[in-house]
């Protein structure tokens, strides 16, 4: 298997100075998920050694080469094509792997590979900062890049594979061309200089003050903002792609969810659960991988000095929190933004139109349609487990009866699938125990949807909401 871009590339020659011309073309991402989906398929991307289960041995995969290119593989990934009886890092599977993965064991392999050769990688030597770039400055000609078409805000931690089926969505909806850009961080930044700390004087610099960062500037001039979301809408759950909605809301941009079914709050992805999380959205509880981007993000949101008890580095211009500054917020600050932020995504949320008026309770019809016809939607599904795991994280479908289904259901006598008096007959039939925690049951129901690609309308049968 050949790589994509030839052997001996050098680091662009032109800089891309412009934060908002980093984005990455259609085409370019497709190529890029091609070439990933094929390593993780031969075995070749392996887990950072801090990720590795103790005691994991694998045989190595037989490396073939096959192509002009192919003898880069094995130093791009870390793997030795004579050592197939040696204990081998664990495989990362393609419908695992996440952005994190991408970064340490592609990115941040493949262009020094490429760059400085294959020898003086392997004898340890480190790509220089000078020569360092992003990706999308390694496989884009200077000619490809201009002012973003969409910025896309999304977490690190979800599947690659998602991310981009949620891509293909938003860019057939929308028609979009081949050089159509998308402005997604892992390659937009330099993954080389934020690793090492040598921001302080770089033109997309995360040290600076917020609104000199690329990511609010790539806001201000893409035409779009396409929030990216996983099952648990964990985007939500992190400062930067608060900080992102924030600056979208303050702009007045364009906003559109996206999942790999298609866009939140139509017919293949209802808005319900996003709606449901959004009723728990605290922006005090969204975190980000380095504290002192979260202290600064909360102070810009409230209005105050961003370095307010945050120090700096003088060596690197990298930031961290100082332990002897408290820093305390305006509750009534806080819950106008809350409320102003869960506005702004319902606003955003494409609904679909209903063709027929919703039936009012009918309590008779409720209580005489047989257990055949109690079934419950995987949307209704999400939201339950949302109401459930928001209160107690490990509950059991025992907590789950006894704290929320049979109070949702004890005034109209009914199941909980019966709520509103229309039954649905079930298309499949789940066996599980009381014990079973909520969260370990939703997680099977969700891989089986995703692998038979099921719409939120599907409905299951349970005996815990069917009876």
């Amino acid at each position: 298997m050949p790589l994509p871009w030839r052997r001996g590339a050098k680091a662009p020659n032109t800089r891309i100075e412009h934060a908002s011309e980093l984005g990455m073309s259609l085409k370019r991402l497709r190529e890029f998920e091609a070439f990933t989906r094929r390593l993780c398929k031969v075995g070749l991307v392996k887990y950072p050694p801090e990720k590795q289960p103790k005691n994991q041995c694998e045989q190595q995969p037989e490396f073939r080469p096959d192509g002009a290119n192919s003898a880069l593989l094995p130093a791009v990934v870390g793997s030795d094509p004579s050592s197939n009886n040696q204990c081998a890092k664990l495989r990362v599977k393609w419908a695992h792997i996440t952005m994190h993965e991408i970064n340490s064991e592609i990115i941040q392999k493949v262009i020094p590979v490429c760059v400085l050769g294959i020898e003086a990688t392997q004898k340890g030597t480190k790509l220089p900062v000078d020569k360092s770039c992003s990706w999308s400055e390694f496989v884009m000609n200077v000619v490809e890049h201009h002012i973003c078409d969409f910025f896309v805000s999304h977490n690190w931690k979800g599947s690659f594979r998602n991310f981009h089926q949620s891509i293909e969505q938003h860019a057939r909806a929308h028609h979009s061309d081949p050089t159509d850009t998308y402005w997604i961080c892992l390659f937009a930044l330099n993954q080389f200089l934020l690793s090492r700390n040598f921001w302080s004087n770089q033109p997309t610099s995360l040290d600076g003050p917020i609104r000199e960062s690329p990511f609010y500037k790539a806001i201000i001039d893409s035409e779009m903002i396409v929030l990216v979301l996983d099952k648990n809408e964990d985007a939500l759950k992190r400062i930067w792609c608060v900080f992102e909605m924030h600056v979208a809301m303050e702009k007045g941009k364009d906003l559109e969810a996206w999942s790999p079914l298609g866009q939140v709050g139509t017919g293949l992805v209802a808005s319900g659960p996003l709606q449901e999380y959004l009723k728990f959205f605290d922006v005090e509880k969204a975190q980000a991988s380095n504290p002192a981007d979260q202290r600064r993000i909360m102070n810009h949101i409230v209005g105050k000095n961003e370095t307010y008890g945050v120090l700096e580095d003088r060596s690197d211009g990298s930031k961290r929190i100082d332990p002897s500054t408290k820093v305390e917020y305006n509750k009534y600050d806080l819950e106008t933004f809350n409320a102003d932020f869960q506005e702004m995504i319902s606003r955003n949320i494409r609904r679909p139109d209903p063709k027929r008026k919703k039936t009012q309770r009918n309590l008779t019809k409720a209580t005489s349609l047989c257990t055949d016809h109690c079934g419950i939607t995987l949307r209704q599904l999400r939201v339950l487990k949302m109401r459930v795991l928001a209160a107690h994280p490990d509950a059991n479908w025992c907590a789950a009866l006894n704290d929320f289904i049979k109070p949702a259901t004890d005034e109209d006598k009914c199941s909980y699938a019966q709520l509103g008096g229309v039954g649905q007959k079930a298309h499949f039939y789940i066996s599980q125990a009381y014990e079973t925690r909520v969260d370990d049951t939703m997680r099977a129901i969700e891989w089986h949807a995703e692998a038979r690609k099921l719409p939120d309308s599907t409905t299951y049968w349970l005996h815990v909401t069917a009876v």
